[in-house]
């Protein structure tokens, strides 16, 4: 039982058919951003996450209802560091400045390298 995957590898029955989850799936999480920007009516949005699983599942989610709904979602990723130790601080800044160059103003997050 987990309270806190959200991998949609995790889904599947035939290979994990004792695997059970508290939360919903990383998709959920991406789809649900993308009805808020509609809400808000913001219709160019940026997309910051880190390339692991569970954070690419929910970019992805986000990207195609985004695209249904006519939102342009841009996606700015950024590698993952599972130990604090090895977090490149010169990444996240070339990756944070060029989300920032973008003129975007709106933008969602999905992260968990521990910094």
């Amino acid at each position: 039982i987990s309270y806190i995957s959200k991998a949609t590898s995790l889904s599947s029955k035939l290979e994990f058919p004792y695997f059970l989850r508290t939360c919903g799936i990383s998709t959920l999480f991406g789809i649900t951003f993308v009805v808020t920007c509609k809400a808000f009516d913001w219709r160019t949005v940026g997309y910051l996450f880190e390339a692991y699983s569970a954070a690419q599942d929910a970019f992805d989610g986000a990207l195609a209802r985004a695209h249904a709904e006519g939102i342009q979602l841009i996606g700015f990723s950024f590698f993952h560091y599972p130990d604090e130790g090895d977090i490149n601080v010169q990444d996240w800044s070339d990756r944070m400045r060029l989300a920032r160059d973008s003129d975007i103003r709106a933008f969602g997050a999905t992260f968990a390298s521990p910094k």
